[in-house]
């Protein structure tokens, strides 16, 4: 019995060192931890910044976000306060945002709180939305960063959706690639 349950932890301790060490997370120079994708459109920057700024078109674009309220402020601008909701009827999983920084055409940075029905949460997270001009268009990265005071918890907790969070943005990519392009 002894020798079962020590195989067993033993197993289980290297499962979740092998999924820690796989896991799509970067760290910063900084030692902040990062999750990111990234795609490149064929449109301008800017189509894709104000593409991007507009919460009506969050259910043509997100697989996880049917759709967003605006709370406050100008969609899209800093300052703005949005409610996005994972279904039509408003139950289940949903989060409050707050655009903190906007660079025309560039950047767009938000926070992340009052978020309710995630199995894996942590409070204070920072996403952005990135425009980078290439030869052909623009190249779009979105990427959702760990607060830099985060615990061993929540860095564990980062690690664990780390791989669903980058499921979620390459699905999102995708469907902002063909709703950019196809305008």
């Amino acid at each position: 019995m002894k020798t079962t349950i020590r195989i067993s932890v033993i197993l289980i301790s290297l499962t979740f060192f092998i999924l820690l060490l796989t896991a799509p997370v970067e760290r910063l120079p900084n030692g902040q931890l990062e999750i990111s994708a990234e795609t490149e459109v064929a449109a301008s920057q800017q189509k894709a910044f104000l593409f991007m700024g507009n919460s009506r078109l969050a259910a043509e674009w997100s697989i996880y976000v049917d759709h967003i309220s605006l709370l406050s402020g100008t969609d899209g601008e800093a300052g703005c306060k949005r409610r996005c909701f994972q279904q039509a009827d408003e139950t289940g999983i949903h989060w409050d945002e707050t655009i903190l920084l906007v660079d025309p055409y560039n950047m767009r940075r938000l926070n992340i709180y009052n978020a309710k029905g995630f199995p894996i949460y942590n409070e204070g997270l920072i996403t952005e939305q990135v425009f980078t001009p290439v030869q052909n268009g623009v190249k779009i990265k979105l990427l959702l960063r760990l607060p830099e005071q985060a615990g061993v918890w929540e860095i564990l907790k980062f690690y664990a959706g780390s791989y669903t969070v980058r499921s979620v943005f390459r699905g999102n990519l995708k469907n902002i690639k063909s709703g950019i392009e196809k305008q």
